[in-house]
């Protein structure tokens, strides 16, 4: 079995041989992210800036942190990517020939959300939900114009060969979302219905990441069609309880808790929780992807512990999860 039917089969509950997992710590992925770039010739006029005209702290090493809000003074005429720009595709085909037999995720990740706080600030765009409505509407409007042209662009230059978009937006805080069911559902959730239709209708599976305490949040995209939910913090949901509601009905990509478990606990501990996700979350059938933290020394986790999760996965008869 290929690594790309190997996840496919996780996803559709087609039985696969072995847990697919992305974990580089043991040598053993089978999947490939390939990414788009910026328009040939594009400079950021400030240190920082990406081509969204957002600023970003990169002295912590990581993804960074938002510093400079290009709308945070107020909703006026700002330029967005093209993304039909020459050369954002000129890479695809190099990336997608050293994908070998693995399943292909397409990256479109800070997806809605995150990206339009990113460009109002985030403080504004939550008291925006309330005192400016429509201007909210209409920026999230044109964020997702951009993102469903990436997503066109990918299909145009290596569609044959992608299985899916890789989408990425943290909505939770530790105890809730940071908005209501109702304002989620009237900014966003149609939003992402068409995006994920989208997605859908180039045959490709919807990937989606978010962190925090979704679970008010994990009915609605289950609802529109997410394929797989990709989740770091299976603490703050609460393992047990998202096995009684959801397993079996989506797909998990999960790591053991990027908070609580793989910094600070052994490499015992961590093998047990490892066991505990996939019998959890995981169903004889499929339903479970295991997948490394992308960034590990910024959370200062041990390779050992890195090691001791992929080898569970590994190691562990997918028949015997719940």
């Amino acid at each position: 079995m290929t690594s790309r039917e190997r996840v496919h089969r996780a996803i559709t509950f087609r039985r696969p041989d072995r847990v697919p997992v992305h974990c580089p710590s043991v040598g053993v992925s089978d999947l490939h992210w390939v990414h788009y770039g910026t328009a040939q010739g594009w400079q950021p006029s400030a240190p920082g800036m990406d081509e969204w005209g957002c600023v970003w702290d990169l002295s912590t090493g990581d993804m960074g942190q938002p510093k400079g809000a290009p709308l945070a003074n107020g909703y006026h005429a700002v330029s967005l990517p093209d993304p039909d720009a020459p050369g954002r595709f000129a890479t695809l085909k190099e990336q997608l020939q050293s994908a070998g037999d693995r399943f292909v995720l397409a990256d479109c990740t800070f997806t809605l959300f995150e990206r339009m706080c990113a460009l109002r600030g985030m403080s504004y765009l939550l008291q925006d939900f309330y005192l400016a409505p429509d201007k909210v509407h209409d920026l999230a409007d044109r964020v997702l114009e951009v993102q469903m042209g990436f997503v066109r662009g990918y299909a145009r230059h290596g569609g044959h060969r992608i299985d899916g978009v890789a989408l990425s937006d943290d909505w939770g805080m530790q105890d809730r979302p940071f908005v209501s069911l109702e304002t989620f559902r009237e900014f966003f959730k149609p939003r992402y219905q068409r995006l994920f239709d989208f997605i859908h209708s180039a045959g490709w599976r919807v990937w989606f990441h978010t962190c925090g305490r979704v679970n008010d949040l994990l009915e609605e995209f289950i609802e529109m069609g997410c394929d797989v939910l990709d989740i770091e913090q299976p603490h703050v949901l609460g393992i047990e309880q998202i096995s009684r509601r959801y397993a079996g009905r989506v797909c998990f990509a999960a790591t053991c808790d990027i908070q609580r478990t793989l910094p600070l606990k052994t490499p015992e501990e961590v093998r047990q929780e490892a066991r505990l996700l996939l019998h959890a979350w995981g169903t004889p059938t499929g339903g479970f992807i295991g997948v490394e933290y992308h960034a590990p020394d910024h959370l200062a986790i041990p390779v050992e512990n890195l090691r001791a999760m992929g080898e569970v996965w590994l190691r562990e008869d997918v028949s015997k999860a719940r």
